[in-house]
Formats: C-alpha cells, sequence, structure tokens
C-alpha cells in the first residue's frame, strides 16, 4: 500500500490484511504487511493531527471573529450614542434659529433644519390595554397598539389613561 495513505485508506488497509489473515491457514500476517500497516496508521495519525490542528485554528478563528463583530457592534453602538448627543444638543438651537429666520440654517455645505413631529407613547401598558378600544390595536403575535388610531381618539376625545401624545423635534442635516 502506498505509504502516504489517509486515514480511510488505513481503515481498508488493515480490513483487507484482516481478511487475507483469516484466508491464510495460519491467521497471520506477514511482517511486510505489518510494516506497511505500522507505516500506514502513523502516517494517518499525523495526517489526522493535522486536521484536528486545522479545526481547532477554525474554531479560534471563528472565536476571534466573533468577538470582531461584539467590537465593531460596541463602535457602532457608541457612535451612534454619540450622534443622538450632539443631536440632543444643536436641536434646540436649530429650531431656534429656523424660527427666528424662518428658514432652515445654512452652515457651510450643510442645511439644517428641524420638523415638528408628534407620535403616541404608550405609559402604562396595563392600564392602556383596559382601555375602550379594542379597534385601535393591531393583534399579531404581540398585542401591538394601532398608534395612529390611538392619536386620532385623543385629538377627538381627550386623554386616555396610559396613553399621550408627544412632541418630538427631529434634526434634518443634508
Amino acid at each position: 500500500m502506498n505509504e502516504l495513505a489517509n486515514i480511510y485508506q488505513c481503515q481498508e488497509m488493515l480490513h483487507l490484511i484482516e481478511t487475507e489473515a483469516a484466508q491464510n491457514e495460519t491467521g497471520e500476517i506477514t511482517e511486510e504487511q505489518f510494516q506497511a500497516l505500522v507505516l500506514a496508521q502513523t502516517t494517518s495519525l499525523a495526517k489526522l493531527e493535522k486536521i484536528v490542528n486545522y479545526t481547532v485554528f477554525l474554531k479560534s478563528y471563528i472565536e476571534a471573529g466573533q468577538c470582531e463583530i461584539e467590537r465593531i457592534h460596541n463602535l457602532i453602538t457608541q457612535a451612534k450614542k454619540r450622534l443622538q448627543s450632539v443631536k440632543d444638543y444643536i436641536t434646540p438651537f436649530v429650531d431656534a434659529e429656523r424660527e427666528r429666520l424662518g428658514r432652515p440654517l445654512d452652515v457651510g455645505t450643510h442645511r439644517l433644519s428641524t420638523r415638528h413631529t408628534k407620535s403616541v407613547v404608550i405609559t402604562d401598558p396595563e392600564s392602556f390595554a383596559k382601555g375602550t378600544f379594542p379597534n385601535e390595536s393591531r393583534t399579531k403575535i404581540i398585542h401591538e397598539p394601532d398608534k395612529q388610531a390611538i392619536a386620532a381618539y385623543i385629538n377627538q376625545h381627550g386623554s386616555h389613561p396610559g396613553a399621550e401624545i408627544q412632541k418630538n423635534i427631529n434634526l434634518h442635516v443634508k
């Protein structure tokens, strides 16, 4: 047999030698067959060790990749928080200047403006769920209030327990 046998060929070689020995009158294997089997198994184990080392390398590579993903995720999260902090800091000024000037604020090559919006905020989900309007909610796997219908209800009828209209100012940088 080939001295560069792989792990599967080594098993086949052992099976062939055992079959030949069983058919032999003495039931023993020859010295030549024994040497070939030892060589094949040694080579096979060396190849197996290389394969195992490669799998260990791949596992560590995956772990390093996961750590890198986590590091990048943390960088993105931190950048988003900083961006929101800067926006929260300059939005009142930009809004006041927009009101004063009556137009968006031009800063270098950028145009800053604000947009006033309103959104429904469920302040107390338990109290809200006990409310009187099931039609103002969409039923999915999870109960999700229909905020447009709730806003219309609050605008038309006044307050509702557990929900209110919240005014927001959003900054636009173009």
